[in-house]
């Protein structure tokens, strides 16, 4: 019921508490004009915190091209020492090229199919075991490789996959069976080269690729946690500013640098040839393309590895569409398998996986 009377928990209406003390109305009438200020105030920190960091990078800019600049002048001094050297671009150099092993007649012929800037001397003893047990070895060399970095710079992904498919379809009319084995980039070249067609597992020119192996497969290339983004994606930064630069004289992939003595690969390397090897590596590891090899399939990962990451490869391997795949793991060996301490135990694995009849 209604009383009339006001329920004392009721908060007062402006109304019933009368005028507003002095300067309150004039404060109301300038709280939207402060809110507007106080928007715009903000507005203006953005702006400054925006161009500050625009500043920062400006200057990372102007010192990484600074810095680029005398990078690639220090490794095209080198190419120019190669020069004088008698080293030229297009002229294989004495023992850098392929190799060829065993009878001409076997009924078995491999393929051998060598890393990013190395030769086929990637693969160590393995050719000669290989002849030894009667088969014929052809070690390819990859375009752009064996010559000069400089060559190296301007050959593309597709001409290396292109080559390999054209080797492996050379031997396929003058042996029955043929056999592949690929190292590190040379894994991920011959994926793409002789993958069948989607939906088939017979297209023409595989059809007699009855074994497949991968040694070291480059699918990434091994993290490093103090990197923050992927090594693969610093290389294509850098190569904004640099051409070439000055790996070293130092072997990286060889656990001990005893073991690498004589082992070939470009001291200089191009920042390009580099991201076109990356983007070989993402292409390869392409789930629905390893889903399409059936064949019996050996891969062999180092677990020490600092090129090529082991735990890719791994994944690699799963995604083969193969009911025949091994996986072996070497224990105590960097990249370069063949010329470092698990390199019997490689062979080892590899021999009677590649000449069984």
């Amino acid at each position: 019921m209604d009383t009339g009377q006001k329920d004392p928990r009721t908060p007062p209406r402006l109304d019933d508490v009368g005028p507003a003390p002095p300067g309150v109305r004039e404060l109301q009438e300038l709280s939207p004009l402060i809110a507007a200020e106080a928007r715009r105030d903000r507005g203006r920190r953005r702006r400054r915190w925006l161009l500050a960091n625009l500043g920062l990078i400006g200057l990372g800019v102007v010192l990484a091209t600074l810095g680029g600049c005398r990078i690639d002048s220090h490794a095209r001094g080198l190419l120019a020492a190669e020069r004088a050297a008698g080293i030229e671009p297009g002229t294989v150099r004495e023992g850098w090229g392929p190799i060829e092993l065993g009878p001409t007649d076997a009924e078995i012929a491999v393929l051998l199919v060598h890393g990013f800037r190395s030769t086929p001397a990637d693969f160590g003893e393995l050719p000669q075991r290989l002849a030894d047990e009667g088969v014929f070895v052809r070690a390819m060399l990859l375009p752009g490789h064996g010559t000069s970095a400089e060559e190296l710079a301007t050959t593309t992904a597709d001409q290396w996959i292109e080559a390999v498919r054209e080797e492996y379809a050379s031997l396929a009319e003058r042996f029955p069976t043929v056999r592949v084995v690929g190292f590190s980039m040379g894994a991920a070249c011959s994926l793409l080269a002789l993958a069948p067609s989607a939906g088939s597992a017979d297209e023409p020119g595989t059809a007699s690729l009855d074994r497949l192996a991968l040694v070291a497969p480059y699918f990434k290339i091994t993290p490093r946690w103090w990197t923050i983004a992927s090594i693969e994606s610093w290389t294509e930064f850098a190569g904004t500013f640099v051409t070439y630069v000055d790996s070293g004289p130092e072997i990286r992939g060889i656990s001990r640098a005893s073991l690498g003595e004589g082992y070939r690969f470009y001291r200089v390397l191009p920042l390009d040839a580099a991201s076109r090897a990356a983007d070989v590596a993402r292409r390869a590891r392409d789930p629905e393309l390893l889903g399409r090899y059936l064949c019996p399939i050996l891969t062999v990962v180092a677990n020490g590895d600092t090129v090529a990451d082991p735990a890719s490869a791994r994944a690699a391997f799963d995604a083969l569409g193969s009911e025949e795949r091994t996986l072996v793991e070497l224990e105590s060996s960097n990249h370069v398998v063949f010329w470092d301490v698990d390199s019997a135990a490689a062979i080892a694995a590899l021999v009677p996986f590649l000449t069984e009849r």
